[in-house]
């Protein structure tokens, strides 16, 4: 399938020399989210700096079901923290 960006992220990035203050505003937009044709993206949005020097990405997101039914799933899923973790919840 095709890849498609999600959007924007916003500054993402900066090197740990900097306050963590500006990595907010002044860092540099270098992480993404890819989503299929099958995903939906619901929300993105930076999380609490997790001790990188990347900031968190939260998506949130639903996957289109390819069965009879209309049901779908929606996941949480945080990327570049230091332990990712993902919840389901069926709706």
């Amino acid at each position: 399938g095709r890849m498609r960006d999600a959007g924007p992220v916003g500054p993402s990035w900066m090197p740990r020399l900097f306050p963590d203050a500006m990595r907010r505003t002044a860092g540099i937009g270098l992480d993404h989210v890819l989503a299929g044709t099958d995903i939906d993206v619901i929300r993105l949005e930076r999380s609490d700096d997790a001790g990188s020097d990347h900031l968190p990405v939260v998506t949130e997101f639903s996957v289109r079901s390819h069965g009879g039914g209309d049901e779908a799933s929606t996941h949480i899923v945080r990327t570049i923290g230091p332990s990712p973790a993902s919840d389901s919840v069926s709706g």
